[in-house]
């Protein structure tokens, strides 16, 4: 009778062990033929590269929605439809895709204002999908407190096996330093770089790359370069990993972020000095799609870091509630916590809309030290704050309020968001 028992209870086991695995299997179908339709820029073989998709594959329901969601993420089609159509035999299918494809140009307003810089305006104007293989080439530019030109070039594959990636910048930044912790008279500063990188990328969401350049710092005072004159010219490197799998990078709703590199300053040159850091973010739908997002990040230095190379924290891309620059040093250790929710908000990544405004609650802690100092507990500052976020596709505006306990506070306008 145990016996019996016994026999009948592993009988069942199996059948829970097996039932599934065969549930799975008997879902997955070969496709026998894929065929593209409204893709009049984009090469064919850009898309099914993308899709991880080939001729004869198996393929899932799952898989074919995971990946029309990877597609649209890229930010090259409005829209993405899959149709299936029976094939040869019962197991095949023929997968027809139809995609809709976005302008081949594209432009995002700049704009931010703070306590210390004022208001500086511009623009991005972006030529996508250069002879259809996702290359990208980019002009920014702002005038006001901060005036800043850049221009960039990306290809984010070569080589369809290899999957390499390289990017191209060149860049100008002038402005006065007004930061606090220059005691003499400020000075005026002209930044010219030019970088180089390079890396490859291993799956959807990780990559490994190095970062090369050379940098110009043109001052009205020689007291804070190197070479003791009004001009430092800085060589670098700086290897980094990265792990992305964030829904939509521009206002995520689920996610990871991470990113750990490290630059070294004065390559094949007498004066040498290191920053390594790390960005850690993480997004998390709750209720009634409400968002929690988190931001922690992170740098340290070794070496004598000149004056036009510190950090500075404080203002709305830092610590908000807190002057802007208010917090300098040589390392820095930065949190920030959101939590985001939509109050006239239509979000559907699969349709590639987003539009709609969102209130934020957050809290922000930071800390500053220079390299002959000991962190203390209290070096640690805190701020609190709301404030609004509107987004229109791939524009995206704040409004935010932050306060630290003491004074009235600051409120930080512009393009983007913090994280």
């Amino acid at each position: 009778m145990s016996s019996s028992g016994f026999t009948m209870k592993r009988f069942i086991v199996i059948i829970f062990i097996f039932v599934p695995i065969f549930t799975l299997e008997s879902q997955l179908a070969q496709l026998e033929k894929i065929v593209l339709y409204g893709n009049t820029k984009t090469d064919d073989n850009v898309i099914l590269r993308e899709l991880q998709l080939k001729e004869r594959d198996l393929f899932s329901d799952t898989h074919l929605l995971y990946d029309r969601a990877w597609l649209i993420r890229q930010g090259y089609f409005k829209r993405v439809e899959y149709q299936l159509k029976p094939g040869s035999t019962d197991q095949q299918r023929i997968l027809m895709i139809i995609v809709q494809e976005k302008g081949s140009w594209s432009v995002s307003p700049v704009l931010s204002n703070n306590d210390l810089f004022g208001w500086y305006v511009g623009g991005r104007i972006v030529r996508n999908h250069l002879a259809g293989k996702r290359n990208q080439m980019g002009i920014s530019f702002q005038i006001g407190g901060v005036n800043q030109f850049v221009l960039s070039w990306g290809n984010p594959w070569i080589g369809d096996r290899l999957r390499l990636f390289a990017e191209m910048e060149l860049s100008y930044t002038a402005f006065r330093y007004l930061y606090g912790d220059y005691d003499m008279t400020p000075f005026h500063l002209q930044k010219t770089e030019m970088k180089m990188t390079l890396g490859r990328q291993f799956n959807r969401e990780l990559k490994i790359g190095i970062g090369t350049g050379i940098e110009r710092f043109g001052v009205t005072d020689p007291n804070v370069t190197f070479s003791g004159g009004r001009v430092d010219w800085l060589s670098h490197a700086e290897p980094f990993i990265q792990f992305d799998s964030r829904d939509w990078p521009l206002y995520p709703q689920k996610g990871l972020f991470i990113q750990v590199w490290s630059t070294w300053y004065g390559i094949f040159q007498h004066r040498r000095f290191q920053y390594h850091g790390m960005d850690f973010r993480f997004y998390s739908p709750l209720y009634h799609d409400n968002v929690l997002a988190m931001q922690t990040t992170f740098e340290f230095s070794r070496g004598e870091i000149p004056v036009y190379k510190r950090i500075h924290l404080g203002g709305g891309r830092t610590i908000r509630g807190y002057s802007t620059g208010s917090l300098p040093g040589e390392n820095s250790f930065l949190m920030s916590l959101e939590y985001r929710v939509p109050i006239l908000y239509e979000r559907n990544p699969l349709a590639g809309v987003h539009v709609g405004y969102a209130g934020v609650l957050f809290v922000d802690t930071a800390t500053t030290w220079y390299q002959n100092q000991t962190m203390r507990n209290d070096m640690i500052r805190l701020s609190v704050g709301l404030g609004v976020h509107v987004i229109w596709d791939h524009w995206i505006f704040r409004a935010e309020y932050g306060n630290h306990g003491s004074g009235w506070g600051f409120v930080n306008l512009g393009s983007g968001i913090k994280f």
